[in-house]
């Protein structure tokens, strides 16, 4: 039985998330939140209490912290990256006390989410530290959950090298949370599949994209249109701003060490896409990340997707739901995520389109290059002839069985095995 405690509890319900205040976004406000519905799914055994009553019975307890956003903002630095808080700053003293006499362990649970250990040169692991350092607890009370693959070995590498060597580790656990939670979405919403393809569709790709901000789907957007790929497809991207405009030469020469001549040519094709901006698919909101709906047809009508992942620049091994959908819509699919993203997708027993699809794109360290081979290969599927379509579908309907398949059928309870860990 595992049990929670909260700072804000009170007739059997939990009033507000720890940590949670009224003047901050760096906390999930909405109950009850994924750990809670993922447990709950699973029908592992839990319980929610008071901090002040495990406290006043001695007994043994989570506290559980679920932020949300960048991790500057929830660790407590402006965008400038200049202390303006705390991660703990409010924590109780009964809460705390209890980690400190290690009655309570400090889950930091970030399942959904992925970034590199470090953010805009900040630290996640070594903020955590210093959090453990400042308010007197030993730093093994300290249990984060990161939706990043490659969290445990980072965080080792820079800890071995760093002036906290000697200190207890943080218990690193590594969640690919949009694996589990689609499995649940499926059962629950009773989501509609579409079948495997044909040779009836409207459209050549689909390609999500909703958020701009996101460095290399601007210019995903821009090497498209430079291919006179987007005609033919359904793409969605939300309004494009002046903001976006000049960020694709930020981000060109930052994430993808590209010279001001080609940033600027860049800039130039996104401009011819703002009278047409936004482009919608499904749905025509844009603040909300639908991660947990979905729809069929955009899928009915195209022949493969081009899945814009979340991350491409950041060197972490993360899938969300973008590439879980398209597997769960029987498409074949290309990835523009990090760098090695379908070797993560292999681990978990599912099959990708070599030799159908060059995917060697998915193993170039560059940016930019990696873009590029990605998009050469979208081209190519672009220019199939009907026949050769026909073909395509045909060898990959094998594959996009087998995800379905993996994806629907696995019995395997990660969720269990992540809880047992902490």
């Amino acid at each position: 039985m595992y049990r929670f405690g909260f700072d804000n509890y009170k007739d059997e319900e939990i009033k507000h998330p720890n940590l949670w205040s009224d003047d901050s976004s760096a906390f999930i406000t909405h109950l009850p939140s994924s750990w809670h519905e993922l447990l709950s799914r699973a029908e592992i055994p839990f319980e929610t209490n008071s901090v002040e009553l495990y406290n006043l019975n001695r007994e043994k307890y989570i506290y559980i912290v679920e932020p949300l956003g960048d991790p500057y903002d929830w660790l407590g630095f402006d965008e400038n990256l200049q202390r303006i808080d705390f991660f703990l700053k409010n924590i109780s003293n009964l809460a705390l006390d209890d980690i400190r006499n290690k009655r309570a362990k400090l889950l930091v649970w970030w399942g959904s989410e992925a970034h590199p250990l470090i953010v805009r040169d900040l630290n996640i692991c070594q903020e955590l530290h210093n959090e453990a350092r400042r308010l007197g607890f030993d730093s093994s009370q300290i249990t984060f959950v990161s939706s990043n693959m490659l969290m445990n070995d980072s965080y080792k590498s820079w800890k071995t090298n760093s002036d906290y060597r000697d200190e207890s580790d943080i218990n690193i656990i590594q969640f690919l949370g949009y694996r589990e939670s689609i499995k649940a979405f499926i059962k629950t919403n009773n989501w509609e599949s579409s079948e495997p393809k044909t040779d009836k569709y409207d459209n050549s790709f689909l390609c999500f994209n909703r958020n701009l901000l996101n460095p290399h789907r601007t210019l995903l957007l821009t090497m498209l249109q430079d291919n006179k790929l987007l005609e033919n497809s359904l793409t969605s991207y939300q309004k494009i701003h002046d903001d976006d405009l000049s960020r694709i030469v930020t981000n060109g020469k930052y994430h993808f060490n590209i010279s001001s001549i080609t940033a600027n040519k860049h800039q130039k094709i996104l401009e011819t896409l703002v009278a047409d901006s936004p482009k919608v698919i499904d749905v025509d909101e844009w603040e909300t990340n639908h991660f947990d709906t979905s729809t069929s047809w955009p899928y009915d009508k195209t022949f493969f997707s081009l899945v814009s992942e979340t991350h491409f620049v950041w060197r972490c091994k993360f899938l969300s739901e973008k590439t879980f959908k398209a597997i769960y819509n029987h498409h074949p699919f290309i990835l523009i995520g990090d760098c090695n993203s379908l070797e993560l997708l292999r681990s978990y027993g599912f099959k990708t389109f070599e030799p159908f699809i060059d995917e060697s794109y998915d193993k170039e360290v560059d940016n930019y290059s990696r873009m590029k081979l990605a998009i050469k290969e979208v081209k190519k599927l672009c220019l199939l002839d009907k026949n050769g379509r026909k073909e395509f579908l045909k060898n990959t309907l094998d594959i996009v069985l087998h995800n379905y398949q993996i994806l629907v059928e696995d019995n395997s309870n990660r969720i269990a095995e992540t809880f047992r860990k902490i």
